[in-house]
């Protein structure tokens, strides 16, 4: 709150509340943690969007709290909206992360084949594929 009485008018402050509301886990294990309140989150984010429209970390963001929160589909079209700009930027190291949560998208679609491509693009992506591995080994299971 204290980011926020800071910069009011910024993504800032609501960024930053919503990332310790939800605290996402690098490794994008996919673990709902329900102790976290990602429906405050969501708002927040929503809000630091509003202030910063074109701000591809909020838009990931969010889609990663849509994912979790089962707004697959809202989070598959903020993921795609975040690819569209990061693709312009083919250095970004945010490129895995979104990969990784299209193919988890279509992993729970049971879209296996689209999976298994966003996956292989993550992979690429990437000097330590092993998290990634791991979603493309459950595929086999299910």
């Amino acid at each position: 709150d204290k980011l926020i009485d800071k910069y009011p008018y910024s993504h800032k402050g609501y960024f930053e509340k919503a990332v310790a509301q939800v605290n996402i886990p690098n490794s994008l294990n996919g673990v709902l943690q329900p102790e976290k309140n990602y429906k405050c989150a969501f708002d927040n984010i929503s809000k630091a969007i509003k202030f910063s429209p074109n701000n591809s970390k909020c838009i990931a963001l969010r889609g990663a709290i849509r994912y979790y929160l089962y707004d697959i589909d809202g989070a598959l079209h903020d993921f795609n909206s975040v690819l569209n700009k990061l693709k312009k930027d083919s250095l970004n190291s945010e490129l895995k992360n979104v990969y990784t949560y299209i193919g988890m998208i279509h992993q729970y679609k049971k879209k296996y084949s689209e999976s298994l491509l966003y996956y292989d693009k993550a992979c690429t992506d990437t000097k330590n594929p092993s998290e990634i591995l791991i979603f493309k080994g459950e595929i086999n299971f299910e």
